[in-house]
């Protein structure tokens, strides 16, 4: 999501920038972006203009990533575009979203699992 993002316009994002676009918790979304920066995906910088805020950009290597990555994904995307009926498909991916995230926060150790009473 964070390197989709990015890739979506040519000038950085400031961190609370990407924050707004996913509608995502910032924790979530800085957790992702050490995740993707570990890699090698993603850069952070200050920003030159304010010093305060920091910016976010793709790598050579996270363009190269993502290409791959969709294209692998276009079988699946082919799947659901045939199991969810258009008119669901946004409210499906928007809750598919919330699971990766949510996953994310518990591989990270952010979260735990909680076992059914």
């Amino acid at each position: 999501m964070v390197l989709a993002l990015l890739l979506s316009r040519d000038e950085p994002y400031a961190q609370n920038e990407i924050v707004a676009e996913l509608f995502s918790d910032p924790n979530t979304v800085a957790a992702m972006i050490t995740s993707l920066e570990a890699r090698g995906w993603i850069e952070r910088s200050i920003d030159p203009e304010d010093g305060r805020r920091r910016l976010v950009s793709a790598t050579d290597a996270g363009r190269e990533i993502h290409d791959r990555l969709h294209q692998q994904m276009l079988p699946l995307r082919r799947i659901v575009d045939e199991a969810v009926p258009p008119e669901q498909r946004q409210e499906f991916l928007t809750h598919l979203d919330r699971l990766i995230a949510v996953l994310t926060d518990i591989e990270s150790g952010r979260k735990e699992i909680q076992e059914a009473a």
